[in-house]
């Protein structure tokens, strides 16, 4: 009989690897967590936020045009290096926590996310979110120009037996 699994995402699904100096030095380099804003539910593993300078927001990044929104004040963006885009990696307990799908409801929502690398992500581990193709390329552009590299996707593997 098939098992289902009902896991929830994990954080390697999305993070495959990460600086060493980080561990090594006990330096909180690539992670943050910011307030997020909207009208959506989201998983706490792998959705992208945006940083709206116009209202001063994290909100999730469906079709937003990426440069606009760099060219927007980034005043009160409170990640260290003023990033505009991250990818969540846990709620704000820490990065990997993913219990339940966290609804956002025009109130600030805490998400643990991973803004900088040098890491690399995968594709597959990351929400869509509506945004086609082309949306999620120059999301992933900008991930490449944040120093996060996307990490080619592992293969499908189709188990055999042999007799």
């Amino acid at each position: 009989m098939p098992v289902i699994s009902t896991n929830r995402r994990q954080i390697s699904e999305v993070l495959k690897t990460v600086v060493a100096f980080q561990d090594d030095e006990a330096i909180n380099y690539s992670f943050a967590r910011v307030m997020a804003k909207g009208s959506v539910t989201i998983n706490p593993i792998g959705t992208i936020l945006i940083y709206n300078g116009s209202t001063s927001d994290w909100e999730l990044y469906v079709a937003q045009n990426i440069a606009t929104e760099a060219a927007k004040s980034q005043a009160n963006n409170e990640l260290p290096d003023q990033s505009i885009m991250c990818i969540t990696v846990g709620t704000a307990e820490g990065i990997g926590q993913n219990e339940a799908d966290v609804t956002l409801d025009g109130n600030d929502q805490e998400f643990t996310v991973l803004f900088r690398g040098p890491a690399g992500i995968t594709r597959l581990g990351v929400d869509a979110n509506g945004s086609n193709a082309a949306q999620l390329a120059a999301a992933f552009l900008q991930f490449e120009k944040q120093g996060l590299a996307t990490v080619g996707d592992a293969p499908v593997v189709t188990p055999s037996l042999v007799v």
